[in-house]
C-alpha cells in the first residue's frame, strides 16, 4: 500500500483538494470491489486543525497535522492561488 498525503493550505484552490481525494478514493473501492486490497492510504494534512482553501465559505479538517506526519510515498501540493 502506498501512502498519499494530499496538502489542504490556506488560499488552494477549492476543487483541488477533494477532487484528489476522490480520485485515489475511487481507484481504492474499485480494487476492494474486485476483491484486491486497496492500493493507497490517503491522507488530508495541513498546518492548523482546520483549513479554509479559497475563502471562509468551505473548510477543510485534516486527517492529521504536518508536524504529525510520517513518510509518504507521494506528496501532492495543489494548485495554489497567491492572495
Amino acid at each position: 500500500m502506498k501512502t498519499i498525503y494530499i496538502l489542504a493550505l490556506e488560499h488552494a484552490v477549492t476543487q483541488v483538494i477533494p477532487a484528489t481525494q476522490y480520485c485515489f478514493s475511487t481507484v481504492n473501492l474499485m480494487a476492494l470491489q474486485s476483491g484486491r486490497p486497496a492500493p493507497f492510504q490517503v491522507k488530508l494534512i495541513g498546518l492548523k486543525e482546520t483549513i479554509e482553501p479559497s475563502g471562509p465559505n468551505f473548510l477543510i479538517k485534516p486527517d492529521l497535522l504536518i508536524k504529525d506526519a510520517k513518510k509518504a510515498d507521494l506528496i501532492i501540493i495543489p494548485l495554489y492561488l497567491e492572495i
